[in-house]
């Protein structure tokens, strides 16, 4: 008897950042796996390029705005990712500020504006689409930890890069 059930034929996903780049790509590979993609991000004119050219290609595609220093937004955008494809199965949170400079040179509010989006951003995805995607354990309020025997052997590892290629430790 299998340890888990089957995967669903089809298991939504939402790629933020997806307008170019590390997302566009991701939100393209996930299309050919035969997942429906909701791709995010502020340029959404961008992302409906990126949609098209997956819904030519046979995969389903929405693009919608989100804009990641923005709560409302998020929680717009999360409703309206159900609305397009149901809940979504799988989450890509890509989308970031990235502001160049030194620590000197940054001004905080520049930096804190950085932190709204790519560690604030981030924290209200998961909270917008987490609870959705995790089965409660049956006790009342209660989630399922993942057993320590699920982590992988490299996170115990006493040197992180020792599963690297050697090209990669110079």
């Amino acid at each position: 008897m299998p340890r888990f059930d089957p995967q669903p034929e089809r298991r939504p996903a939402v790629v933020t950042g997806a307008s170019s780049g590390i997302g566009a790509e991701t939100a393209r590979v996930l299309a050919r796996a035969g997942h429906p993609v909701v791709l995010g991000a502020r340029r959404v004119e961008v992302c409906d390029a990126v949609a098209d050219e997956i819904r030519a290609a046979g995969g389903e595609a929405a693009a919608l705005h989100v804009d990641l220093a923005d709560p409302a937004s998020i929680e717009h955008f999360a409703a309206e990712a159900e609305r397009a494809f149901g809940p979504a199965e799988v989450l890509v949170s890509n989308a970031a500020r990235i502001e160049p400079g030194s620590a000197l040179e940054t001004e905080p509010a520049d930096f804190e504006d950085v932190l709204r989006v790519n560690v604030g951003g981030a924290h209200r995805l998961v909270r917008a689409f987490g609870a959705g995607m995790v089965a409660p354990s049956g006790r009342a309020g209660a989630w399922p930890a993942i057993p320590p025997s699920c982590a992988p052997k490299a996170s115990r590892s006493p040197s992180p890069t020792r599963w690297l290629p050697r090209a990669a430790h110079t």
